[in-house]
C-alpha cells in the first residue's frame, strides 16, 4: 500500500464525514463520482489541506461544522493527520 493510499484511508476514518455511504465503493462496486473525491494536498511536513471534487478546500467553522467553500489554503484549511493505534 502506498503512502498516499494509506493517508486517504486514515483521513476517511478520522474525518468521518457525510461520505459514509459512498465509502463502500472502496471495497465493492463502482468508483465515486468526481465530486465525492477528497484530495490531500501537502502543506508542510505535518499539515495537509483537503480539496473536494468541486475544487474547494475543506475548513472547520467556529461551530465545528466542516465546509468546503474556500478557493485557497489559509490556516482554517490546514489539517494535521493524527495516527493512532486502534
Amino acid at each position: 500500500m502506498t503512502v498516499d493510499a494509506l493517508l486517504v484511508l486514515i483521513l476517511l476514518q478520522a474525518l468521518q464525514l457525510v461520505f459514509h455511504a459512498k465509502v463502500l465503493w472502496f471495497v465493492v462496486g463502482e468508483g465515486p463520482n468526481a465530486e465525492e473525491i477528497l484530495t490531500a494536498v501537502r502543506v508542510s511536513d505535518s499539515l495537509i489541506a483537503l480539496k473536494s471534487g468541486y475544487d474547494k478546500y475543506l475548513s472547520v467553522q467556529t461551530d465545528g461544522r466542516v465546509v468546503g467553500r474556500s478557493d485557497a489554503i489559509s490556516g482554517h484549511e490546514q489539517w494535521e493527520p493524527v495516527f493512532q493505534d486502534v
